[in-house]
């Protein structure tokens, strides 16, 4: 079922903001299917790219390709870039993965109104959906490495943008009761 954006405005961004394997893909994608709204995804644009650049897009290397991605693009760039990557050019967007405070910043100036949204989730469920995700089994070796993506460079980041969200929302909560509270949020 397609909510109607009427009574929304127009030129809006949600950013869905959180750590690896909060649900940040499941609720952006839910909320811009509900409000006919267009989707885009900075790990996905940032996968895309590494295609071909690398052998074999490990986690790590995806880390390091969006770092370069940019340092070469700047945010700004970047966030250009992300959007082009699009078939159709919308007038409301939902972005998923906005690891940087920069980026933050890059869409606050492109859109007329932005809200984000930060998903807390404990590192226990997050450790199960990212193991789950990934096809590992809960192995001494898996959780070393969900462990030390943890503690990796973007994810301080993400960890930084929480205080500049405009909500906190519980992301263990089911995915239907955080997209009804993004779209009363976008829709208020």
């Amino acid at each position: 079922m397609h909510v109607s954006p009427t009574g929304c405005d127009r030129h809006v961004a949600l950013l869905v903001i959180g750590p690896r394997a909060s649900g940040k893909s499941t609720v952006a994608r839910a909320v811009a299917a509900r409000l006919s709204w267009g989707y885009a995804s900075f790990g996905s644009y940032v996968r895309d790219q590494s295609r071909g650049r690398e052998a074999g897009p490990s986690s790590l290397r995806l880390e390091e390709a969006g770092h370069r991605l940019i340092a070469e693009r700047g945010a700004a760039g970047l966030l250009a870039d992300v959007l082009a990557s699009q078939e159709t050019t919308v007038e409301n967007m939902v972005l998923d993965g906005v690891r940087h405070n920069s980026m933050l910043e890059a869409v606050n100036a492109l859109y007329q109104k932005v809200i984000s949204i930060y998903l807390e989730v404990s590192e226990q469920l997050r450790s199960e959906r990212w193991l789950q995700r990934e096809g590992l089994t809960n192995s001494a070796g898996s959780l070393r490495l969900f462990e030390q993506l943890s503690r990796a460079g973007v994810e301080r980041h993400v960890f930084a943008l929480r205080p500049l969200a405009t909500i906190t929302l519980d992301g263990s909560r089911p995915i239907d009761e955080l997209v009804e509270q993004a779209i009363n949020l976008i829709c208020s």
